[in-house]
């Protein structure tokens, strides 16, 4: 529950007139580029969030998600309820995120790379993403004995932004370890 004080700050700190609709935070932005305020008891949290609990009450532990995809806007009407899945679901679909890649084109690749005769710079070439990242997607992300397909990491780097499980929880949910999670939500894998 946002107290009135958190309240009163967290509406003064709103640009209310964008062509777009969006009400865009002018506060704290986080280094993703999502609004942050400060909420006594919970520490920094993000300003959508806020704005689910001011405007429409209790998340009941789902995210909020954007239907605009402005990561400052505030405006209940471009947020949603979902589950992490939801939203890896919907980053997917708008080809959002550091993969913009679909599941299929992955599995594409993989497919490709596996029946030989092309190599990793040239499949990167076709599908305009980096030799690095066609790597990571013929070997999977490397997370000791376990690799995760690209529905997974989505849903672990979901997990861990929003920062309401400690890593290691998530890690144990997926069989990872804690460094893996960390990686992913950074997207260094």
């Amino acid at each position: 529950m946002i107290d009135a004080a958190t309240e009163s700050r967290f509406l003064d700190r709103i640009h209310y007139t964008t062509p777009s609709g969006c009400w865009l935070w002018t506060g704290t932005p986080s280094k993703d580029g999502y609004g942050l305020i400060s909420v006594p008891g919970r520490g920094m949290v993000g300003a959508h969030i806020v704005a689910w609990e001011v405007f429409e009450g209790d998340r009941d532990g789902l995210f909020v998600c954007h239907t605009c995809d402005v990561r400052t806007c505030v405006n209940p009407h471009h947020l949603f309820l979902g589950t992490p899945a939801d939203n890896a679901a919907d980053m997917q679909r708008k080809r959002r995120g550091t993969n913009s890649l679909t599941v299929d084109e992955e599995a594409e690749i993989v497919r490709l790379y596996a029946g030989g005769g092309v190599s990793m710079q040239e499949l990167g070439e076709r599908f305009g993403i980096s030799k690095s990242l066609v790597c990571k997607i013929v070997g999977g992300v490397g997370t000791g004995a376990k690799r995760l397909p690209v529905t997974q990491r989505a849903e672990v780097q979901a997990l861990a932004r929003a920062g309401e499980l400690p890593q290691s929880a998530i890690g144990a949910r997926f069989g990872i370890t804690q460094s893996a999670v960390s990686r992913i939500a950074n997207a260094e894998v």
